[in-house]
This record gives C-alpha cells, structure tokens and sequence, in this order.
C-alpha cells in the first residue's frame, strides 16, 4: 500500500496546535492542494461520524459516513454484510462505497472544496479502499485510548443486545486488545495527521482539525 507523501505530524499535543512551525505547516498545506477531501480514520467509537458532522457542518462541506453509503447502495447494514459475507464481502461493499462517494459528486459544485468522510473502524484492515481515499483526501486518524473505546463498546453492545461480530468467538477484551493495537499501527502509519480525541468534544475536535488543515487555506 502507498504511503501518505508527507509524513504524519508529530503527536505532541503543543506541537500539532502551532502555527509557528513553518515545515510541518507547509506540509499540510501542499497536501490539502493536492487531495481536498478530509478522511476520518480511527477505531469503531472513535467518534468518526459524529465530529465529522460538525466539522462538515462547521466548513460548510457535504458529510458522507462509508457504512451509510454501504447501506444506502445495498440496501444492508454494515453489520448484516459482514455476519452475510465476513471480512472479503465487507471490504468489496466498503470500496464500492468509497468509489461512488468520491466519483458521484466530483462534477457537484457543493464539493469544490471537498468532501468530509467518515470510515468505518474496520477499514484499516481494507488497503484498497485506504489507497483510494488516500489518493484524493487528507487521512486524519483520530486516537482514542483502549479503555474508554472497550467501555463504548460495551454501552453499545448492551443496547444492541450483542457484540460486533469482531469480538465474537472468545474472551471480548481479549480480542479487542490484539485488534486495537494492530489497527491502530495501521492508522498510525498511513494517516496524515493524528489528533487525540480523548476527552475532547466533537466541536474541539473539528476546531483542531480546521486550524491544522483549513485555516491558511
């Protein structure tokens, strides 16, 4: 897979926050030229979905979430894919996705200055479709820490009345630790930009990501 031709920014919280670093800066600023959409990436309860609605709603850009896109060009959740299919079915339904949301709107006058889009957790385990949106948007991946992702999930797999198919079959910790520490590498390495979500609410979060990639646009 092709890696991001600018290197990520460094984590240090004071770090990402500055203007005055006129290297890491320029980076982000050549990149947002070249591909102009804004890609959220990071673990299923990241909170992908939700600041990407407010930053969409903050840059006045149109907000697309791939599992919706999954939904509305098959007529099946996300979820019904992969319990029908597994992983392969998955990933061939999520680039389909990702494809349409880039090409069906690229002639529309409302995405000039891109698109937001939210992915799904388990896209870092999808290289093609990480290549396709990496080809046309900025990778923010947005890091939350294991505990307050596995109580998420948790709240959620409650409400739901199961786990996701993913944590299935053995002790769930167990294997959300080796799933969250082998997709967060992934996201680690490919993203173009890495922001702490934790503890920040959604507006926070899309404040941070305007001032690293929007502001001297």
């Amino acid at each position: 897979m092709q890696k991001s031709q600018v290197k990520p920014v460094p984590y240090e919280p004071e770090y990402r926050h500055s203007r005055c670093n006129t290297s890491a800066n320029s980076a982000i600023l050549n990149l947002m030229k070249e591909r102009k959409h804004l890609i959220l990436l990071g673990m299923k309860h990241s909170g992908k979905s939700t600041v990407g609605r407010e930053l969409a709603s903050q840059t006045g850009r149109l907000f697309f979430d791939t599992d919706d896109e999954i939904r509305a060009l098959t007529g099946k959740t996300a979820r019904h894919i992969w319990d029908e299919g597994g992983q392969a079915l998955f990933a061939q339904k999520e680039t389909e996705a990702c494809a349409h949301i880039l090409e069906a709107y690229s002639n529309d006058a409302r995405t000039e200055n891109g698109l937001v889009i939210a992915t799904g957790g388990g896209i870092a385990d999808n290289p093609e479709a990480l290549q396709l949106l990496g080809s046309r948007g900025t990778l923010i991946y947005l890091d939350v820490s294991f505990s307050t992702l596995f109580s998420r999930i948790l709240h959620s797999a409650e409400r739901d009345g199961r786990l996701p198919g993913f944590l299935q079959g053995g002790d769930p910790k167990e294997l959300f630790t080796k799933l969250s520490a082998r997709r967060s590498q992934i996201y680690v390495t490919i993203a173009d930009i890495r922001i702490s979500a934790e503890g920040k609410t959604p507006s926070e979060i899309s404040h941070t990501i305007m001032e690293l990639v929007l502001h001297e646009q």
